[in-house]
């Protein structure tokens, strides 16, 4: 009989299996960059499929306000001026900013017909909607410091949120306005970050380019509604502080 080996052969040393850390490779994957590349997009999925669902043609006319827009992008695009087509005796525009009004003339340049031109009026509407819900996540990300499940939450409740669905479908400055706030944050939050923990010349060069795309934004986002002159009053301030 052939006696029993006991131990391992000469020069041979068993495979040794390391048990791996469940909490590592959770934060591994948390760290990884290719949660955010999978997620993002199915939080815009989610989303445009949500406001489709909403029928955003058929919300047109629901309020005052999307018709006076559209109305006086048409004189816009026709050169009469930013006027109120639609009320007695057109008046001028004094109650809403120009800037929305502007943007949607340019529908009316491609397609003069309505209501065929209003899809093409929501695709416009839709870019800013996809620009919100991206900026709300690298807001979370940088300025607020979240990790990136956090900010994946939180772009995804707001994203969802019906009230940001329901504006997402009309034709109304909600939505513009609030991708215009975000990249105003963010750039005012960049222009107050120093680079180094002591800055120099290149530093401060890159802080005034930042201040300046704030302030540039700060600008829109009046040019889109009024509420947005407290921020230039905010990013006069901040900077006068520094």
């Amino acid at each position: 009989m052939t006696p029993e080996i006991s131990g391992s052969a000469p020069g041979f040393a068993p495979p040794i299996h390391q048990a791996t850390d469940p909490k590592k490779s959770t934060q591994r994957w948390q760290n990884s960059l290719l949660l955010p590349a999978i997620i993002l997009p199915l939080i815009l999925a989610a989303h445009l499929f949500s406001v489709l669902h909403l029928h955003p043609t058929k919300l047109f006319g629901l309020q005052q306000d999307d018709a006076l827009y559209f109305s006086s992008a048409k004189a816009l695009a026709e050169g009469r001026g930013y006027i109120l087509p639609s009320l007695p005796g057109a008046p001028a525009a004094t109650k809403y900013p120009i800037l929305y009004p502007w943007l949607l003339s340019s529908v009316w340049r491609v397609n003069p017909n309505f209501p065929a031109n209003l899809p093409v009026a929501f695709a416009l509407n839709y870019f800013f909607a996809l620009a919100a819900i991206l900026l709300t996540y690298f807001f979370c990300r940088f300025p607020l410091k979240l990790s990136r499940i956090a900010s994946l939450a939180v772009t995804a409740f707001c994203a969802l949120h019906p009230a940001f669905l329901f504006y997402s479908a009309r034709l109304m400055t909600d939505v513009p306005f609030t991708a215009l706030t975000l990249a105003f944050l963010l750039f005012a939050w960049k222009s107050a970050e120093p680079d180094s923990p002591r800055p120099d010349s290149s530093s401060r060069k890159s802080q005034i380019k930042w201040a300046i795309l704030a302030a540039i934004f700060a600008n829109l986002c009046v040019f889109m509604r009024l509420a947005g002159a407290a921020f230039i009053a905010g990013l006069l301030l901040a900077l006068l502080l520094r």
